[in-house]
């Protein structure tokens, strides 16, 4: 047998390959690359595959770019310079829902994966993702659709089906429990528009921050006033005020002013002073529907006001009503959305020009008042030293409902 001993080398490179011992032998290279045409047949070198390869690998990565930079175009940020960008954070798996979701309106077909558009995405450090600054959803709800979407395509699985059956029940049971107390407050408007005598139903809700943060311009413009976006602005909140039978009222504070407990018991007075300004009588009961936040509503000191009005007579009895987290969409959110979309298309240069847009878009919901607060009473000054903790409240449920009667 013919070979080559260990020392054998071939070259300054010290190279060692079946070329080197081909040559050794006597076999010419272009008899060598003949004999080996049936293996690498017509296909480029590796070099050439390589850049094949680069080529395909660059088509999809600037389709998916492209797209990438289209989507900057509703995005708020500074668009004369693009040095900044802000939106809404996203999983991958939602990111590519999205961009399934664009390419098959265009009837175009997919390209690229998921995890390359998700790389990508992160590779756009202009791009800065902001997380929801509003109330979290239902955590029971997350919780049971992420075990459902793990056991999808799993339905022959006697166990997996066993498990799917037992998620929907929890589904439905907790569904159920969110209807029963929703019920609970419809059935409370419907009594105060039909019995005002008898109920004084008020829901007290505000848009999530940052919302109306003023001056403001349209998204779709291309001037170099969008450099105001990422800039510190004048922020303010919108208090609404939907009082079943009468209206809407819409009140705004400034950031300057305060906010918390403070600002939610001043709009509940000024809303109790225009019910009756408008000569509506006030019910026996007095039902407040509000958000299910800790700090600004479920708080000792809107407690000690409502007790208060019921010390005063005003009310035989007044009740606080919190739906559960994530589920406390109601009729002020309905009217809040619209609103602010067709307000990030409109340029909102001064508080006055966000209060007639907001008395112009409220007409519909028979707005009775647009105020802008110079100041809030304190009431935390006013109620906390009068108020005894000892004793704590009794309520069935926390998140539910709280009642304060008259002895």
């Amino acid at each position: 047998a013919m070979c080559f001993p260990r020392h054998f080398r071939v070259g300054e490179c010290d190279g060692v390959c079946i070329m080197a011992c081909a040559v050794a032998m006597g076999i010419s290279e272009t008899t060598f690359s003949n004999a080996r045409r049936d293996v690498t047949g017509d296909r480029a070198r590796h070099a050439g595959r390589s850049k094949v390869r680069q080529g395909r690998r660059s088509k999809e990565d600037e389709c998916l770019d492209a797209w990438i930079r289209l989507q900057r175009e509703g995005m708020e940020g500074d668009k004369q310079t693009g040095r900044r960008w802000y939106y809404g954070k996203l999983s991958e798996k939602e990111l590519w829902k999205r961009y399934s979701a664009d390419r098959d309106r265009a009837q175009q077909p997919l390209v690229g994966t998921a995890k390359k558009l998700w790389k990508l995405w992160k590779s756009h450090a202009e791009i800065l993702e902001r997380p929801p600054c509003g109330q979290d959803a239902c955590n029971f709800c997350s919780a049971n659709l992420s075990q459902r979407d793990k056991l999808t395509g799993l339905e022959n699985d006697p166990v997996a089906r066993a498990r799917i059956a037992e998620l929907d029940a929890e589904k439905t049971a907790h569904t159920k429990f969110n209807n029963a107390e929703r019920e609970n407050y419809t059935d409370a408007v419907a009594l105060a528009e039909h019995r005002p005598h008898e109920m004084t139903c008020l829901t007290i809700d505000a848009p999530t921050r940052h919302q109306f943060d003023l001056p403001s311009q349209a998204r779709s413009q291309r001037d170099k006033a969008k450099k105001l976006d990422p800039q510190n602005r004048w922020q303010s909140k919108v208090e609404g005020v939907l009082d079943a039978g009468v209206g809407m009222m819409a009140y705004v504070a400034r950031s300057c002013i305060g906010g918390g407990p403070n600002l939610v018991c001043t709009v509940l007075m000024l809303a109790l002073f225009c019910h009756h300004k408008l000569g509506r009588v006030l019910g026996h009961v007095l039902h407040l529907q509000l958000d299910n936040t800790t700090s600004e509503n479920k708080c000792v000191c809107v407690i000690g006001l409502l007790g208060l009005l019921v010390h005063r007579g005003h009310f035989l009895q007044c009740r606080i009503f919190f739906l559960h987290v994530g589920h406390t969409y109601n009729d002020l959110d309905q009217t809040f959305s619209p609103l602010i979309t067709e307000m990030l298309q409109k340029a909102m240069p001064t508080i006055s020009a966000l209060l007639t847009y907001l008395l112009t878009k409220l007409a519909v919901q028979r707005v009775r008042e647009v105020r802008d607060l110079p100041h809030l009473w304190d009431f935390d000054g006013l109620l906390l030293k009068h108020i005894d903790l000892k004793g704590g409240f009794a309520h069935a449920r926390a998140h539910a409902r709280l009642r304060l009667r008259a002895h």
